[in-house]
């Protein structure tokens, strides 16, 4: 059995687990990262096979900066990407680059169900409520007091959480949050900003309540690189921490308030929340779209690209889309924004300087939805065929993976990857993905003429 994936845009350090492409391009002069970074880029949708073993299918897909998560329907972990502060949680894996998927073995014994990806460090969920991390815990963002020297090599358990039921796990730049089964916030890590939401300044390195008078009373939380945000029972979104590009919804905050900053919405109730970097989605009960925050790379989708302040109603989404939106068809990325209609249209907003929007028009950003050339669904695949299928989408600072998840996966995939393989500018790439501390797999590539 695969995983079937559709990668693209950067793999200076392998995070879209594709892992000769960073040698396809002649490098002849010394090149900054950002000029590698552009060099080892996948200009294409590459089609990947990840082997696996029995009938599981992706779950989810996480990816963060340079790295790339999968968590299968059977509850593993394989992973990719950047490795410097031991991240990906791979036994015996070097401090480099891990450019195959690799599943995460020590997590064998843990029903995995989520994972989030901070800068350098990472969490994972298991079935029954416990939450595991590795990699950098300088700030304390791993909730283990008595790791404070440096990086956790293999998921550890975070012992200060065995008491709780965690439902939610999120990962800011340095800090993590999480939510319990008794709608509680617990955070720990770096607040600089006051992103924990505690009245002290000082770095935490234990779990933490956070300090207000909504808690017992919170469906969702999310980190972005310096702030916290929740949603309430209530249908209202309360942020603490940095305001820099305006994500709060308001222009006048300051980072060193202790308070909750309450986001203005008209009275609006909020449905869903998105707010993992800089800027904020919200979706509200009327299916109403709402963004604010950084638009300097064209992921707001607003005529200009300077940051916003103030709440932009409807931004993000083509014409004639509000009426079929569905809740879950917006997806954020540090500098993309993506919107998946309900026949698999894919439409794309943001950055695109490392390809990683397969637009029509390859410019280095986009402020307008482009349309997405890969996948469109019925232009690949019967309208019959597509019944049951959803197109999901990940997207980190310079990739994008997209998948789908369906009732019948296989059946759906046999018939995409078929008609991609008559493409000429796709190359049909089948990466085997190998147990670690064994020896090297053997790898097949074929490309198409």
């Amino acid at each position: 059995m695969s995983l079937r994936l559709i990668v693209l845009g950067g793999n200076y350090k392998g995070q879209v687990g594709v892992e000769d492409a960073t040698t396809q391009y002649e490098r002849s002069k010394p090149m900054n990262p950002r000029e590698k970074e552009l060099q080892a880029s996948l200009q294409v949708p590459f089609p990947i096979n990840v082997s696996t073993f029995g009938n599981a299918t992706i779950k989810k897909v996480v990816t963060k900066s340079y790295s790339t998560f999968i968590v299968t329907t059977d509850h593993k972990v394989f992973c990719c990407g950047d490795n410097l502060f031991y991240q990906l949680g791979l036994v015996g894996a070097k401090r480099t680059p891990q450019t195959k998927y690799n599943r995460v073995t020590s997590l064998d014994h843990v029903n995995v169900t989520d994972v989030a990806c901070g800068f350098h460090f990472t969490l994972f969920l298991s079935l029954n409520g416990d939450v595991y991390g590795c990699g950098d815990n300088s700030f304390g963002q791993l909730g283990m007091e008595n790791e404070k020297a440096g990086a956790v090599a293999i998921p550890t358990l975070i012992k200060d959480l065995e008491n709780v039921v965690i439902t939610k796990i999120s990962a800011g730049e340095q800090f993590s949050a999480f939510l319990t089964s008794d709608s509680t916030i617990l955070t720990c890590g770096a607040n600089d900003k006051r992103q924990l939401g505690h009245s002290r300044i000082d770095n935490v390195f234990t779990p933490t309540l956070i300090d207000s008078k909504f808690n017992k009373n919170v469906v969702d939380v999310m980190c972005g690189n310096t702030h916290l945000s929740f949603l309430t029972r209530e249908g209202d979104v309360f942020f603490f921490g940095e305001n820099q590009c305006g994500q709060f919804g308001v222009a006048d905050h300051a980072d060193d308030e202790p308070q909750p900053i309450k986001l203005k919405l008209q009275d609006k109730l909020v449905h869903r929340l998105l707010s993992n970097f800089q800027h904020t989605h919200v979706i509200t009960s009327d299916h109403s779209v709402y963004a604010c925050g950084r638009a300097i790379e064209g992921q707001l989708s607003t005529p200009t690209i300077h940051n916003h302040a103030e709440m932009i109603d409807k931004a993000v989404l083509p014409n004639g889309w509000q009426s079929a939106l569905q809740f879950d068809d917006i997806y954020q990325g540090p500098y993309n924004t993506a919107v998946v209609g309900k026949d698999n249209e894919l439409y794309m907003c943001g950055m695109n300087y490392y390809h990683q929007m397969p637009i029509i028009k390859q410019q280095q950003k986009s402020t307008e939805p482009e349309f997405v050339l890969v996948p469109k669904g019925r232009a690949f695949l019967d309208s019959t065929m597509m019944k049951g299928c959803t197109l999901r989408v990940a997207m980190g600072e310079s990739h994008t993976i997209l998948y789908y998840t369906s009732d019948k996966l296989n059946v759906v995939l046999t018939h995409f990857f078929n008609h991609m393989q008559k493409i000429s500018q796709f190359a049909d790439v089948v990466i085997k993905c190998h147990e670690e501390n064994e020896g090297e797999p053997a790898t097949k590539r074929r490309r198409m003429n």
